[in-house]
């Protein structure tokens, strides 16, 4: 038996701004108080800026989905045939699904790998650094993981063991229960 635990790419696109955005302001925040904000206004008044956010977006979003693909197939054993790639047209969300089950924990390290290294590690370099391009890539990138820190969050309570299967066109999982179990629902 199988419990849906996943919600509508328009869903996840709008509550996944909301998820990130305190971790975008609180490494903003910790940027202005030591470096200010001249270098980011500078970057931003540079003429190549709407090529260069253009860039990191398509590139980055690609880097995004294989990072989850490799993820998910390194630390939950899948081969990467089990791994599909597309875009979502209707909500411009590209996407990465494993067509087979892992356990709950490889699932999460797949949601978040793309966050830790294209948001968290670059925002945390550029406080260090005092670098606006990477932080406003890493502030980018925090905010694209906003459906990935969603699901992490709809997925909070099950045990690391638990079997899920990524679900094929919305964002998060369905529960695998085996029907012969007798003890408590994962959920």
């Amino acid at each position: 038996m199988e419990k849906d635990i996943s919600i509508s790419f328009t869903k996840a696109t709008i509550l996944g701004i909301l998820i990130p955005l305190p971790l975008a302001m609180f490494f903003l925040a910790l940027y202005h108080h030591f470096w200010g904000y001249t270098e980011i206004i500078a970057f931003m008044k540079n003429t190549a800026f709407l090529f260069l956010l253009l860039l990191y977006v398509v590139l980055g979003s690609a880097f995004h989905e294989l990072v989850h693909g490799l993820s998910w197939s390194f630390f939950a054993g899948k081969p990467l045939q089990t791994i599909h790639f597309g875009m979502h047209w209707k909500s411009l969300s590209p996407f990465a699904h494993c067509t087979e089950s892992m356990n709950a924990r490889s699932y999460r390290i797949g949601c978040v790998m793309p966050y830790l290294l294209e948001g968290l590690i670059p925002s945390i370099v550029s406080v260090i650094t005092g670098s606006g391009w990477l932080l406003f890539f890493g502030l980018i990138f925090t905010m694209g993981a906003g459906g990935d820190l969603l699901i992490l969050c709809i997925i909070r309570k099950l045990e690391s063991k638990t079997l899920v299967r990524d679900h094929p066109t919305r964002v998060g999982c369905s529960v695998l229960i085996p029907d012969d179990d007798n003890r408590k629902s994962p959920l």
